[in-house]
């Protein structure tokens, strides 16, 4: 399995000028259960006709209830 540590030491050769900084993985924050719930809440809106589609389905089409 290849890890970001290893991906960040391969992409530092072709970029010899730009600084990376490698920090411990965000977890699960308390607030990301309200972020991941809120879009729920939009798709399934918008899936039943009641809304627009939000700023990252947009104009993709993949906004679907299967």
């Amino acid at each position: 399995m290849v890890g970001i540590p290893s991906l960040t030491a391969e992409a530092s050769k072709d970029h010899p000028g730009v600084s990376y900084m490698i920090t411990a993985p965000l977890g699960l924050h308390p607030l990301l259960t309200d972020v991941v719930d809120d879009r729920i809440r939009h798709c399934l809106s918008h899936v039943a006709g009641d809304i627009d589609e939000c700023g990252v389905c947009a104009r993709t089409g993949k906004c679907h209830l299967y």
